[in-house]
């Protein structure tokens, strides 16, 4: 493949991200990326040996290509999952996933467990009058009902968060921190002895559940999957499920809270509105910020050739903040033409749980804007954004009217 956008490469690729520290990446990797685009669209980070790739055409072009493999980068803390699965395998594994989560399956949830359970959250903040929304509200409600969702009975709150912070952490963790591999390691022997006893129950008795349909579904003849044949990917669930939908609420909401023009409008008109709105947040300020991919024929892009087996890593936050595709992509703006952004990532590998990080996200935030009177930013508290990997807002203080 030959690929040459018109970019030109004002900077040395080689060595334009050779100052880029960790620190960097997980505070503001903002400005870096969108010197890149300006100067140096594809550049080497040598500390993962990848090649960092920063424009939307170019990513998309990447990520569809289906010659390209999945990278290992994730099974240190997954082990093999659907995100480093190829071909008849990944595509199994799909097969387990993908039917519950799909679009007009997710509807239906709704009324079950999903609406009261918010509620129920809110009404616990509700006499308090402040609240961090991102820690005592948007994660639990998001890390509960993807947990009800999935099946985990018998794994309370606590728990379950415990699961997500760890195996997060310990993606995330590009300081090669001792603490998180301990935290990752205690949680990989907890969640395990679980999974093996509820996959267990769940091959003799099947109850509906996401986890039910992983062992059972589309199985094409063949015997139930196993826990061996699982447990890679219910982590990535637990990660990414766990965290899509609580971190797209908040960057919406932090978003809305910032604009308060935007957030009026969208109170006056939630049904046409709070989807706009919610997609809006996942491009301001996506989940994920990065998806890798190993090419498997020689490529040329910018004038550079790439052999195989080369690995690049496609910078959503970039993609998403690519000026030839959104103006003034670092405006908050519900109002902007529509077009899909990079979140939820590209091609055979684009997120099984979209649909429900959507809609869950959509009612969550409608029932926080209609319950919580003159919602607003704390005065006395600042928001904090971090993250590379794993990128959200970490906590959103934030005060309303008792």
């Amino acid at each position: 493949m030959t690929r040459d956008t018109g970019t030109e490469v004002k900077a040395d690729p080689r060595t334009f991200l050779s100052d880029l520290t960790f620190e960097e990446m997980d505070s503001d990797p903002y400005p870096r990326f969108k010197r890149m685009r300006a100067e140096c669209p594809i550049a080497y980070f040598e500390p993962y040996d990848q090649w960092f790739v920063s424009l939307w055409d170019d990513c998309f072009t990447l990520g569809k290509d289906r010659s390209m493999l999945a990278s290992k980068i994730t099974e240190h803390v997954f082990g093999p999952s659907i995100l480093s699965a190829d071909g008849d395998l990944h595509k199994d594994l799909h097969q387990a996933v993908d039917p519950p989560l799909r679009p007009r399956q997710v509807p239906n949830y709704t009324d079950n467990f999903i609406r009261p359970a918010v509620r129920r959250y809110i009404e616990e903040l509700k006499p308090l009058g402040r609240a961090d929304a991102s820690l005592d509200l948007l994660e639990k409600v998001s890390v509960a009902i993807v947990g009800d969702v999935m099946g985990l009975t018998g794994v309370d709150d606590d728990r379950r968060q415990d699961w997500f912070h760890a195996l997060a952490g310990s993606l995330a963790d590009v300081f090669d921190d001792d603490e998180w591999k301990r935290r990752a390691e205690l949680t990989i022997e907890d969640s395990n002895q679980y999974f093996r006893k509820r996959i267990e129950e769940l091959t003799v008795a099947p109850d509906g559940s996401l986890l039910s349909h992983m062992i059972h579904g589309d199985l094409n003849g063949r015997p139930p999957r196993t826990f061996d044949d699982l447990i890679g990917t219910l982590r990535v669930l637990i990660t990414g499920g766990f965290q899509e939908p609580g971190h797209a609420c908040a960057a919406t909401l932090y978003g809305l809270l910032q604009n308060p023009d935007q957030m009026e409008a969208v109170k006056a008109n939630p049904d046409q509105l709070m989807s706009p709105a919610l997609q809006e947040g996942l491009r301001w300020l996506p989940p994920l910020s990065q998806t890798e991919k190993i090419i498997t024929k020689e490529i040329t892009l910018h004038g550079m050739t790439f052999p195989v087996g080369t690995e690049f890593v496609l910078l959503i936050p970039s993609a998403n903040y690519d000026e030839s595709r959104f103006e003034n992509p670092e405006k908050f703006d519900i109002f902007r033409t529509k077009k899909d952004n990079a979140s939820f990532g590209f091609g055979l590998h684009h997120c099984s749980g979209h649909a429900l990080a959507r809609h869950l996200g959509a009612i969550v935030l409608r029932e926080v804007i209609e319950a919580l009177p003159n919602l607003r930013l704390d005065p006395d508290r600042e928001p904090v954004i971090t993250g590379f990997m794993l990128r959200g807002v970490r906590n959103l203080p934030v005060v309303w009217d008792v």
